[in-house]
């Protein structure tokens, strides 16, 4: 981004969100001119906001947006994400949600008793901690991280975590979830209107 005036800096800050607002990626004052911000994305993202404060926006000249690193098309995760949930505490990293899943802001819950199908865009973390946590009826519920393959079995309303490593510098990883029973809140709570049909809660910490 190019700014007026020939000044080799500028107060402000540039920044790349995603659609609910997590940050991928920030410069903050002094701004150089050009200010490059490169945004790491080896999960497609559906949306994606450029922001820039007011203090700089009055003296943009021009913006340019290039790809430096194109994945070619065969390589690509598919199908691609619909919704994507960053991680406030490691800037960059954040997760794809294919199919399968409620997301929550936060944590989701899987789908009945399908299979959660996720891509989880690690930005440098070495391990993932998930915290699992079932309804009223105990059951099993099978992780599948990278190649790690788990299966844990939950007493009704446990809360269990996991910790799984990351290979090291890894891009993205596929992630799948998947309950083997699944419950109804408003069935079992009649103060509950809750009416979907509810798997394995899950949350997630990056390490």
């Amino acid at each position: 981004m190019w700014f007026e005036g020939g000044a080799r800096s500028l107060g402000g800050v540039l920044q790349a969100a995603l659609s609910n607002g997590y940050l991928l990626s920030r410069i903050e004052e002094p701004l150089p001119n050009p200010a490059v911000l490169r945004i790491p994305l080896p999960v497609a993202a559906p949306f994606l906001w450029i922001q820039l404060t007011d203090q700089a926006l009055a003296h943009v000249r021009r913006a340019e947006l290039r790809a430096r690193d194109v994945v070619p098309a065969g390589d690509r995760p598919t199908p691609g994400v619909d919704i994507v949930e960053a991680f406030p505490e490691r800037l960059g990293a954040y997760v794809g949600f294919v199919d399968g899943a409620y997301p929550e802001r936060g944590t989701f819950w899987t789908r009945a008793n399908r299979r959660a199908r996720l891509w989880l865009a690690p930005a440098g973390a070495s391990t993932l901690v998930a915290t699992l946590h079932v309804g009223p009826k105990p059951t099993a519920v099978s992780l599948r991280v990278g190649e790690s393959r788990e299966e844990h079995s939950l007493r009704a309303e446990e809360t269990r975590t996991v910790r799984i490593p990351l290979p090291p510098g890894v891009l993205r990883v596929p992630i799948e979830i998947q309950a083997r029973d699944s419950f109804v809140p408003a069935e079992v709570d009649p103060a509950s209107a809750d009416t979907r049909e509810l798997g394995c809660q899950v949350r997630f910490v990056l390490e």
